[in-house]
């Protein structure tokens, strides 16, 4: 069987200490850059593969980070947004070496006053919590533990926040609509204590102000989720409005596929009678009768730059936190057209 190459063989060839050739392998800073690259390049040559058992009982690091969600309605495999940002945070992680551990925390099973168990038992070096809707009393109860941490689309002003620009992509969607001649604009919400809902709310008001168009609160509906579902629900309810809407934003691409669904079942048609917009441009908006105009939110960066702050956090622990905006960008498509005199 082939010996397996160790440090002592990568200190040979470069001429150092196992210790020295230890520390550039953990990226230690006090090991010039020339001789860090130096060693990594030999160790690529002969292949080494670090004994991360071995390794971990030396540093207590584990090279494995964890990634939390709470459980949605349907498995995180076909969630069009958080599946997204975690496949991206696992690419991110394997290209710095480091393995990724997720958990589904089920509604109704979470104790904010308790830590999860990959961190009770030591499995991780950081933890990256995505979506709105963890407590803040469970992310304060993680704070507390001392371990790195992330959130992902989500905020605390003490924790890194990794955010998409919510309030100006609801603000150009609404704008957009306004250029098209619509005024009676109305808003198809989940629920605002969600910090990216309430910032898109925000943003559709903004919008409106601007072009000196009264808010009217009877063109918002708060839908408890964000789901085809409650997109059509909050479509019936708008629809009652003297005089009806013309144009609706919704909070996500699953309710404004909702709203045109059923907007079509009722005879309404899209974009002729009504224009509809959404926000995320998940893959089947622009596959959709019609396609959906919709903000696109770049998941797959928000999920890198998640990964990379992480790590390094975890390399300088004494840094200040910070909030990340990453921005938005209009695509349109059939869904909206300009108001017919």
């Amino acid at each position: 069987m082939k010996q397996m190459v160790n440090i002592r063989d990568i200190a040979k060839k470069a001429g150092v200490s196992p210790s020295t050739v230890s520390r550039a392998l953990n990226d230690d800073s006090k090991i010039s850059e020339e001789t860090r690259k130096k060693i990594k390049e030999i160790a690529k040559r002969l292949k080494y593969k670090p004994n991360q058992a071995a390794r971990a009982l030396i540093t207590r690091e584990t090279k494995t980070i964890g990634f939390l969600i709470l459980k949605k309605e349907k498995p995180l495999v076909a969630d069009p947004f958080y599946s997204i940002i975690l496949y991206s945070v696992q690419n991110e992680l394997h290209e710095m070496g480091y393995h990724l551990l997720y958990g589904i925390i089920p509604h109704g099973k979470l104790n904010p006053k308790k830590p999860p168990r990959m961190i009770q038992e030591e499995r991780v070096d950081g933890l990256i919590l995505a979506g709105p809707d963890m407590p803040k009393e469970f992310i304060e109860t993680i704070k507390k533990t001392g371990i790195p941490l992330i959130l992902v689309d989500n905020y605390s002003e003490d924790i890194d926040s990794i955010l998409a620009d919510n309030i100006r992509g609801a603000y150009i969607a609404t704008k957009y609509l306004i250029d098209l001649g619509h005024k009676n604009i109305a808003f198809a919400s989940g629920p605002l204590d969600h910090i990216s809902v309430y910032e898109r709310w925000e943003g559709y008001k903004k919008a409106l102000a601007e072009a000196n168009l009264e808010y009217n609160p009877n063109y918002m509906v708060e839908e408890k989720e964000l789901t085809m579902k409650t997109g059509k629900h909050a479509f019936q309810i708008l629809w009652k409005n003297d005089p009806k809407p013309t144009a609706i934003l919704s909070a996500n691409d699953p309710m404004a596929l909702g709203v045109i669904q059923c907007a079509k079942d009722m005879g309404i048609r899209v974009p002729e009678e009504l224009s509809v917009i959404g926000i995320d441009d998940i893959d089947i908006s622009s596959q959709f009768d019609p396609p959906l105009t919709t903000v696109k939110i770049f998941k797959e960066e928000m999920g890198s730059i998640a990964a990379k702050r992480l790590i390094d956090r975890i390399k300088n622990p004494n840094q200040p936190p910070v909030k990340i905006i990453v921005s938005t960008e209009l695509i349109i498509r059939s869904s909206t057209a300009p108001l017919k005199k």
